[in-house]
C-alpha cells in the first residue's frame, strides 16, 4: 500500500512510528557500542600506562623485561584497532542513518510501497562486519597482553 492511500491520521500516526524507529535503532546502536568500546578503550590505555610505569621505575637492564615491551605492543595494537573501530563505527552509523531517511523519503513520495519500506530498511540496517572485527581485536589484544605479562613477569 502506498503512503499517500493512507488517511491523514494513518499517516501521522506512520511518519511517528518510522520516526520512534529511527530513534530507537540510532539509540540502541549507540549505547552498546558506547559501554563495549569505553571499556576496551580504557583497559587497553590501562594497561599501556601500568607497563610504561613498570618501565619507567625498573632499575634493571631492560633486556631483562623485554616481555614488558611485547606487552606494550599490544596494548597500544589494541588502542589502534579500536580507534579504527570508532571511525567505521561512525562512518557506517551516518551511511545508515542517510540510507533510511532516504527510504522513508521515498515511501512518503510514494514512490515505493510500505512492504517495499520494510524491506529496504531492514536490508540497509545490517551489521559492518568490520566494527565487530575491530571491537573484538581490541579485546583479544588487551587479554593477549595481560596474559603475556601474567606469563613472563619476572
Amino acid at each position: 500500500m502506498k503512503f499517500s492511500e493512507f488517511s491523514e491520521d494513518a499517516r501521522e500516526q506512520i511518519q511517528q512510528t518510522n520516526k520512534g524507529f529511527i530513534d530507537a535503532l540510532a539509540d540502541t546502536e549507540k549505547s552498546a557500542l558506547n559501554d563495549a568500546t569505553k571499556y576496551i578503550s580504557y583497559a587497553n590505555g590501562g594497561g599501556a600506562v601500568a607497563v610504561l610505569g613498570y618501565m619507567g621505575t625498573y632499575k634493571g637492564d631492560f633486556a631483562e623485561i623485554d616481555w614488558a615491551f611485547s606487552t606494550l605492543l599490544y596494548f597500544i595494537f589494541g588502542i589502534i584497532l579500536m580507534c579504527l573501530m570508532f571511525t567505521i563505527r561512525y562512518t557506517y552509523a551516518r551511511k545508515l542513518q542517510r540510507n533510511v531517511t532516504n527510504i522513508i523519503f521515498r515511501y512518503y513520495g510514494d514512490e515505493i510501497s510500505s512492504e517495499e519500506l520494510f524491506e529496504q530498511v531492514t536490508a540497509k540496517a545490517k551489521s559492518e562486519v568490520f566494527i565487530l572485527i575491530f571491537g573484538f581485536g581490541g579485546l583479544i589484544a588487551f587479554m593477549v597482553g595481560c596474559l603475556n605479562a601474567a606469563l613472563f613477569f619476572r
